[in-house]
């Protein structure tokens, strides 16, 4: 204030437009730089102006699950909305996947969404989402990683065997750090470090070779290395 006293305003003394009795649970709060602030609640999603003189003329709009989930909100739980360079609105709702916004502006009530199909549901919830410098968006669920390219629509997949098989990320807002382009995400006991542009799946396909053969009813196995020619006796081809 102008005395330099730090205050807090909220719903019980300036805030008096603020919708508390439906959304008094926020989870994070996003900016999109361009003047317009995000509330991801665990009932829906709040959207207003910050340019504002006196907060008591806040004017909030609010979005919440509709029955008509195919261009509104799936789930009612909003875990985090990402506003890319951009411009474009993604929000992860729990237990609802990933979507776009579409409305044209953010500032409405009952804003509309399309739904990434990409990101399958069956793999783990998406619990939370970086942009890097390359516009490309890094979702983590609670044990394996996606690379989101919005320009092409691709999807990849980092699973256990890239990040770690007992590693298990949280919810925690990932971390962008542009000065050395490294993401950080924090995990239970553990927190996970590296650079998009280090990340890549690999070409190589691993050939199969058979090393031994072992036949119904024997307990031991034949060894088969540097055999050009396997012939199975007849009595064993059952």
């Amino acid at each position: 204030d102008s005395k330099g006293m730090l205050r807090f305003i909220h719903a019980g003394n300036q805030l008096t437009t603020y919708p508390i009795r439906d959304f008094a649970q926020v989870r994070t709060i996003t900016s999109d730089g361009r003047g317009t602030m995000y509330l991801s609640t665990t009932d829906g999603l709040v959207t207003f102006s910050s340019r504002f003189s006196n907060p008591k003329e806040i004017c909030f709009y609010t979005t919440k699950q509709s029955v008509d989930k195919s261009a509104h909100l799936l789930t009612a739980d909003v875990l985090q909305t990402m506003v890319t360079k951009k411009g474009e609105v993604y929000v992860l709702t729990l237990g609802g996947g990933v979507q776009r916004m579409t409305s044209p502006t953010p500032l409405a009530d009952n804003l509309t969404f399309d739904i990434l199909s990409q990101f399958n549901m069956e793999e783990g919830r998406v619990q939370a989402v970086v942009e890097d410098k390359d516009g490309r968006l890094w979702m983590f669920r609670e044990n394996s990683i996606n690379c989101y390219n919005p320009t092409t629509d691709d999807l990849l997949c980092y699973g256990p065997g890239v990040i770690g098989e007992k590693v298990e990320l949280t919810e925690s807002q990932p971390i962008y750090n542009a000065g050395n382009n490294t993401i950080l995400v924090a995990g239970y006991g553990c927190f996970l470090t590296f650079s998009p542009d280090h990340v890549k799946l690999s070409n190589y396909k691993p050939s199969i070779a058979f090393t031994g053969v072992q036949y119904q009813g024997e307990t031991k196995r034949q060894s088969i290395i540097n055999v050009k020619e396997l012939e199975i006796p007849s009595d064993k081809r059952n």
